[in-house]
């Protein structure tokens, strides 16, 4: 069988069975190479584009396998069409018909009354931040609480981890910059300066203090340092601070702000973001695309109406005599089936569309096949014309600097709040207080890492200050090479004239000797 994405299931197929456990599916794949051997297995281990299993329904004396075909991941928009094309006779007579086991759906949340959330997979690790929400049953009917608590067992073992990695990397570093009395020898960084620059962008912010709050540094919550310079961790005590006051702790740990109004909050900080107290000022609120219809009691004939937002679309057809709750009713219902980010609700006797997401980035479309007295009005006043709308996002300065805005985020982009982001939850326009941005001991340390002067640059400075000493030691030994090849040619030169010279004067001596004993000869 042809296996596509495309827009449809997971599906089964019946392979008649020989009886023997060899499934009547003799005949060729789509190209036409034959399969490697007549039973269903066979089948199945040729599929790629999903997960293929052979599942025994019957028992031995009814044989019943089928040949099941499952998509490799959840959500609609992983959905498989399993197409029958080219089969032979009995290839295609044993596969039977196609028929739909489980559909592929994406999971639907709606979140008060109008507010819906769409996603791909039943573990939702972005709807709340810090959570993961586990769906494991579907009830419509059934509203559901969901209440978080801190886990302060895990936040204790990630200290702990964090600690005994930090521990680790100090570890390294001394190892390599230290004297060994024993082996009397040294480490490959002894003495150079760039492994203790790099260790003290490391402890240094382990020793910071956050202004305010009930804990001000990391000795208070349990994180002190030993005689080997090596950092402890007393997780008890960690433990009761998180309870007492968990985010004072975490503006201790972590990248945190603090705002003095409630409109504003903290989204995250960068390594750029330096530590003070921000002036916020909002020169245009953000708003989502917003379409109002016209007013009216009841429909006065059958009308259809397309939305389109962003690349979803969804169509309601709503009929002649509806009264206007029962079509905002009508709408959420459609949203929410289709997973669409918009709502509908009533305001001055009309149907208003917003979409669930601010700013400029997506815009709502409404098309309408009615238009006039009688009618939704939500398409304008000419009927089967797109009717759209766009929000706008916000604008605003942070410390006096014109940031950057993308839905309700107001992001800092030049100047000492570089890289600060924060969230304006507001419809009006003005001055929004301050906020005041700490890094942390984590935020701090994030800071110095990306520092390109403390670690990148250093260890490059490092490795080359080294590879130009190597050199330099390179050149000198050559020097000194060339110096010994012309001493040791000069006193092979010199030996040699010295072993002439004296060739020279033992055969002066030898003649002096013959005329010294022949004189005697002649006077005796």
């Amino acid at each position: 069988a042809n296996f596509t994405l495309g827009q449809s299931i997971n599906a089964a197929f019946a392979c008649s069975d020989a009886g023997s456990g060899v499934a009547a599916c003799d005949g060729t794949v789509p190209n036409g190479s034959p399969l490697d051997t007549s039973t269903v297995g066979s089948l199945a281990s040729s599929v790629s584009v999903a997960r293929a299993q052979v599942l025994g329904l019957g028992s031995t004396a009814t044989p019943d396998r089928r040949l099941v075909f499952t998509g490799l991941a959840t959500g609609e928009a992983n959905k498989i069409l399993v197409a029958q094309v080219d089969l032979n006779a009995t290839m295609a007579a044993a596969l039977g018909t196609l028929s739909v086991v489980s559909e592929a759906k994406d999971a639907k949340i709606e979140l008060g009354t109008g507010l819906f959330v769409t996603r791909s997979t039943n573990a939702l690790t972005d709807l709340v931040d810090g959570v993961t929400i586990q769906l494991v049953k579907a009830d419509p009917t059934k509203d559901v609480t969901v209440d978080a608590a801190i886990d302060h067992v895990g936040l204790a073992s990630k200290v702990k981890d964090w600690v005994g990695a930090m521990n680790s990397t100090l570890g390294l570093i001394d190892s390599k910059s230290a004297y060994d009395a024993t082996s009397k020898t040294g480490g490959v960084l002894l003495g150079d300066s760039t492994a203790q620059r790099i260790r003290q962008s490391l402890t240094s912010p382990m020793s910071a203090t956050v202004a305010g709050g009930t804990f001000r540094n990391l000795q208070q919550l349990g994180v002190t340092v030993d005689a080997n310079g090596r950092y402890k961790l007393d997780e008890t005590k960690l433990a009761d601070a998180i309870k007492t006051n968990a985010s004072s702790v975490g503006q201790v740990f972590a990248r945190s702000a603090t705002a003095t109004n409630s409109a504003v909050s903290f989204v995250s900080g960068s390594d750029s973001t330096v530590e003070g107290t921000y002036a916020v000022t909002v020169t245009r609120a953000a708003t989502q695309a917003t379409v109002t219809g016209a007013a009216f009691t009841v429909l006065g004939a059958d009308e259809k109406v397309d939305f389109v937002l962003g690349s979803a679309s969804v169509s309601v057809n709503l009929t002649s005599g509806q009264a206007l709750a029962d079509v905002v009713t009508a709408i959420n219902s459609a949203f929410a089936a289709h997973g669409f980010a918009g709502v509908a609700e009533l305001t001055g006797g009309a149907v208003r569309l917003r979409s669930n997401i601010y700013g400029s980035a997506t815009s709502l479309t409404v098309t309408a096949s009615l238009a006039g007295t009688g009618s939704t009005g939500l398409g304008g006043a000419v009927a089967a014309t797109a009717n759209n709308a766009v929000g706008v996002v916000v604008d605003g300065t942070i410390d006096g600097v014109a940031a950057l805005g993308a839905g309700q985020v107001l992001t800092a982009s030049s100047g000492h709040a570089s890289g600060l982001r924060l969230r304006v939850d507001s419809t009006t326009i003005g001055a929004f207080g301050s906020v005041t941005y700490v890094t942390g001991a984590g935020g701090g340390l994030m800071r110095n890492l990306a520092s390109a002067s403390v670690v990148e640059s250093g260890l490059a400075s490092a490795t080359s200050s080294l590879s130009s000493l190597r050199r330099s030691y390179e050149d000198r030994v050559t020097d000194l090479e060339r110096r010994i090849s012309i001493t040791e040619t000069r006193l092979r030169r010199q030996f040699g004239q010295m072993e002439t010279l004296l060739s020279q004067l033992r055969a002066q001596g030898s003649r002096l000797s013959a005329s010294l004993g022949t004189g005697s000869t002649q006077n005796g």
